[in-house]
């Protein structure tokens, strides 16, 4: 079944020819479980490990989707992780450094960490567009918070009284 031409060498792109390999079918079946931005965004992972002056074979790009995956179970601490690396690896090649293929996963490993405790603390960063933002300070409890919002009530009402 003809799909089309790649978006990026304009070449005929057929489905039977990516699922013909085992490592083709593989990654595709391994993409279509993820959510489409996620995906998307380790795909762009994955391409930083491609040569230079080759491609990045299928069954190097399932290997190294597998290995990213089992880095955690938590998939928005890694997808944010995934993102942070990416956009910091690019940035840094277009500013003329570091254009070497990654060899390995240390790099998104020390971001996951970080991600991780943002996550763990419950300060998941929220991303709109290129700006993220942060939540500052400690969770609060259902409990602290209510006592906090009747607080800001009875003043609200002229009411010092709080129960």
């Amino acid at each position: 079944m003809k799909l089309g031409r790649c978006p990026i060498c304009k070449s005929q792109l057929y489905l039977q020819q990516l699922i013909e390999d085992d490592a083709g079918r593989e990654v595709m079946a391994t993409l279509a479980k993820l959510d489409k931005h996620f995906g998307r965004q380790l795909m762009e992972y994955i391409a930083l490990f491609r040569p230079e002056k080759s491609d990045l074979s299928l069954s190097r790009a399932a290997k190294l989707i597998s290995e990213v995956l089992a880095l955690t179970h938590n998939h928005d601490a890694l997808r944010e992780a995934v993102y942070q690396t990416v956009s910091s690896i690019k940035t840094k090649r277009l500013e003329g450094s570091n254009a070497q293929p990654l060899k390995n996963h240390n790099y998104l490993k020390q971001v996951l960490n970080t991600v991780s405790d943002g996550f763990n603390r419950g300060l998941k960063p929220e991303v709109k567009g290129n700006v993220e933002i942060k939540a500052q300070g400690r969770p609060e409890s259902a409990a602290e918070n209510k006592r906090k919002f009747e607080e800001q009530m009875a003043k609200f009402k002229g009411d010092r009284h709080v129960s």
